[in-house]
């Protein structure tokens, strides 16, 4: 009996063929109807990847963890904020915490932050490669850096700031990006949405408050970070594209 070459072909190639076919890892929350647990936000740190499970508005509920398998994808804490990578671990907020995660239940915990009045609250997270930083509550306040400690958490600058953009919109307008030690990020310091950089030790003006213009979308290319200017007049709207 004769087989003919593409049949054997596709003999060896089947089983490669399905294990690139697209599966479910895990039914997260079965019970819930009918809407669903809204997986979002994925980030990848070392060989896992975390993500949020979140409510229709698309606010994080909870922080999960997964490597591709059923039994390796859970549950981790809830959560308030979506995760920042910094120092090989997931960085969140929950409860009016600071909280980290080595993607086990056991090395999920809360930062022990300074005792400063009024009490600090993080939120809006971002980092660098060698800091996290946060804002120290809602509305406008000032920012803080960490490096994982407690001893090493401080403030920035007394100068005080309202974000950019909310957890809802980071996925469509970054505003935050790290270019090695600098960090580079959108904020309001009363005079409009400007970009500003810092290392950890005060802050530097770099572009803005753009008469007529706003500034989003943050992206670092090695050293280099772009972002978009965008005038709004009527029905028109332009827009620029810098770099620094």
């Amino acid at each position: 009996m004769k087989i003919s070459l593409s049949v054997i072909v596709l003999a060896l190639l089947a089983p490669f063929a399905a294990a690139n076919e697209p599966y479910l890892v895990k039914e997260i929350n079965p019970h819930v109807s009918p809407t669903s647990s809204f997986p979002d936000h994925f980030q990848t740190i070392g060989n896992l990847v975390f993500f949020n499970t979140t409510d229709y508005y698309g606010y994080p509920q909870q922080l999960w963890r997964t490597d591709g398998s059923d039994f390796g994808t859970i549950f981790l804490h809830n959560a308030d904020s979506t995760a920042v990578a910094f120092n090989g671990k997931a960085w969140f907020t929950s409860g009016g915490g600071l909280w980290s995660s080595d993607g086990t239940i056991e090395g999920t915990q809360q930062l022990t932050l300074p005792v400063v009045s009024p009490a600090l609250t993080p939120n809006s997270l971002m980092a660098s490669s060698s800091a996290l930083y946060f804002y120290a509550g809602p509305g406008k306040t000032s920012i803080w850096t960490t490096d994982g400690t407690t001893a090493g958490t401080h403030q920035v600058t007394t100068k005080t700031f309202v974000p950019g953009v909310n957890a809802i919109q980071i996925e469509y307008y970054q505003n935050w990006a790290a270019a090695g030690s600098n960090l580079y990020f959108i904020a309001d310091d009363g005079t409009g949405f400007s970009v500003w950089r810092t290392n950890g030790s005060g802050m530097s003006l770099i572009d803005g408050p753009p008469s007529g213009w706003y500034v989003i979308a943050l992206q670092s290319f090695g050293n280099i970070v772009l972002y978009q200017k965008i005038s709004s007049s009527g029905y028109q709207s332009q827009q620029q594209y810098w770099r620094t």
